[in-house]
């Protein structure tokens, strides 16, 4: 068994309350100034689509639209009893511009990804998929689609 005089045991004390002073330190000032990753928009993009079939109508049928902007709506504060609430009213998805829609077929990232769409960068596009389309994401992973479909505005 290993024998620690008294002054060894005073040192590794020390180094020991060193450490976790130093650990909480270095909690404490990470707390203000390291963010945590936002997840959401992470997963927001797995749902995100290259513009497939991309036109400008009036009607996009069963097609998907873009929506440009979300109003939140305005606030209408009122007494229920005794307390006073709010609520969130006319709240608007806006999608049209000059009485026109930004119509496309919707095919999630995750979609294109799962079905063997996207390819690493140096591959080739496999024969379901022949047609590459070019880089569609910052990874310069590549986007296959069949040779008979256009490539998608990305």
């Amino acid at each position: 068994m290993l024998d620690f005089g008294e002054g060894s045991l005073q040192i590794l004390t020390i180094i020991g309350f060193a450490i976790v002073l130093i650990l909480t330190i270095f909690r404490f000032v990470s707390y203000f100034y390291i963010k945590e990753t936002d997840f959401n928009n992470i997963f927001d993009t797995f749902e995100s689509s290259p513009l497939f079939n991309f036109r400008i109508g009036t009607d996009c049928g069963a097609n998907d639209h873009i929506t440009f902007h979300v109003w939140e709506g305005r606030k209408e504060y009122y007494r229920s009893g005794k307390s006073k609430e709010t609520r969130i009213v006319d709240r608007t998805d806006i999608t049209k511009i000059n009485g026109n829609m930004f119509c496309h077929a919707k095919k999630t990232y995750k979609e294109l990804l799962y079905n063997g769409q996207i390819i690493k960068k140096g591959q080739e596009c496999g024969t379901e998929y022949p047609k590459n389309c070019g880089i569609i994401d910052t990874l310069e992973q590549q986007l296959c689609i069949k040779n008979d479909e256009k490539c998608p505005f990305i």
